[in-house]
């Protein structure tokens, strides 16, 4: 069992964009299987333009080798441009992939590229990516 899990992720949104802001996100992952190895987990983060968004989402995460693991993870989420870039809608979703290290019992270090965009459901779906590196741990 890995056990419920904080996962704290720093980087840069916008990263193919003209403009680029700073960005963090916060999920909470549940040590739940829904189906397979697919847990849920919750998500928020805010970007330097005043954006921000919160909602849930689906993680499949896979041993590589030991100490290395690899997560995708998808899910909706309501964002609010809050003055910051206009995506096209208050229905968002976002994709990331992740490869980790356990760099202490339970503690992981990671890299990821998450993707946000709407799925067309908007009138405009410009979307963005965000890199950033991950520390996810245990809560007590």
């Amino acid at each position: 069992s890995m056990g419920d899990e904080i996962r704290l992720t720093t980087g840069v949104a916008g990263v193919f964009d003209e403009s680029r802001e700073g960005h963090l996100r916060v999920e909470y992952h549940f040590d739940r299987k829904l189906l397979f190895d697919i847990r849920p987990y919750l998500t928020g983060g805010i970007s330097g333009d005043g954006s921000y968004h919160a909602g849930a989402g689906l993680e499949l995460t896979r041993l590589i080798t030991d100490g290395w693991r690899f997560t995708m993870a998808s899910g909706p989420v309501f964002y609010d441009k809050n003055g910051g870039m206009d995506l096209g809608s208050e229905l968002e979703f976002i994709s990331y992939a992740e490869i980790a290290t356990e760099v202490a019992p339970s503690v992981w270090v990671g890299a990821n590229i998450a993707h946000i965009s709407n799925a067309g459901l908007g009138n405009i779906n410009p979307g963005h990516e965000m890199v950033g590196v991950s520390l996810s741990f245990r809560p007590r």
